[in-house]
């Protein structure tokens, strides 16, 4: 018995990936985090080849004691604030913003112009300019946890554990910076005079609640569309877009230079 648990155990072990290896498979994740916290190709690459660096030097020590990919975003976390204070001018806080813009808001983003106008009038590359731009105005700790978790793609949890922060802290920030780039984005948009609100301000900022956090799951919002009145669903519309635009930040190979870099550790 004990002979074949030890077979079994020294099989798992060989099928799991060294911390190289798995340096090496979050490269392309590394650089899109690069892309859009730092907003430029130079920058990111230097981002990557000091955040890969780091790690693979300090891998020895890492030893399995937590997840590789907290332990990893966490040193990135680190490399990207030591190069944002390089930087002079960046904001230092979050402007105050709405928390309901179904109700604040007299011009409401026209989401059958918004379907029609993806293909013609309004261009990806322009919305992805609004949105890196909007990205970048974010103070640095709304920016990191943004960037971390829509456009990496870690969970809410492994954010936190990345940034050393408390979930709901996390959610906090991610909830303002999404309100304020989505703020941004729908002044390039269609816009039409806004309808009547058809529920109370409360019942609008329970269901904006309600899909932020479907947004920090990564579920479905729960909410039949139907149900929803015209003003809510132009805004969640707008953070749709966002979220799949954050998706998209940074994609394709990694530079010729990146990937020497990386065939080497």
């Amino acid at each position: 018995m004990t002979t074949s648990n030890s077979t079994s155990n020294k099989h798992a072990r060989a099928r799991l990936p060294s911390t190289d290896e798995a340096l090496r498979e979050q490269a392309e994740r590394l650089y899109r985090v690069g892309i859009g916290f730092c907003r430029n190709h130079a920058d990111a690459q230097d981002l990557v080849q000091e955040t890969m660096l780091r790690a693979y030097r300090a891998r020895a020590r890492f030893e399995g004691r937590a997840d590789i990919n907290t332990w990893l975003y966490r040193i990135a976390a680190r490399v990207c604030m030591r190069m944002r204070r390089r930087r002079a001018g960046q904001p230092a806080r979050m402007e105050s913003i709405d928390e309901d813009p179904a109700f604040a808001e007299k011009m409401m983003v026209d989401i059958d112009a918004l379907a029609r106008s993806q293909s013609e009038a309004v261009s990806e590359s322009d919305m992805m300019q609004r949105l890196q731009h909007a990205i970048a105005h974010l103070p640095d700790e709304f920016r990191l946890a943004l960037v971390l978790k829509e456009i990496a793609g870690l969970s809410v949890e492994d954010t936190a554990r990345a940034l050393g922060l408390k979930p709901q802290t996390v959610k906090t920030r991610l909830h303002r910076a999404r309100m304020r780039i989505r703020e941004r984005l729908a002044r390039g948009l269609p816009r039409k005079p806004g309808t009547e609100p058809l529920y109370s301000r409360r019942v609008c900022i329970d269901l904006l609640k309600a899909k932020q956090e479907a947004l920090d799951r990564g579920a479905p919002f729960p909410v039949q569309q139907e149900l929803i009145c015209e003003r809510c669903r132009a805004v969640f519309a707008t953070l749709d877009l966002e979220h799949a635009l954050c998706s998209r930040i940074g994609e394709g190979p990694l530079p010729p230079e990146l990937q020497k870099l990386i065939a080497q550790l």
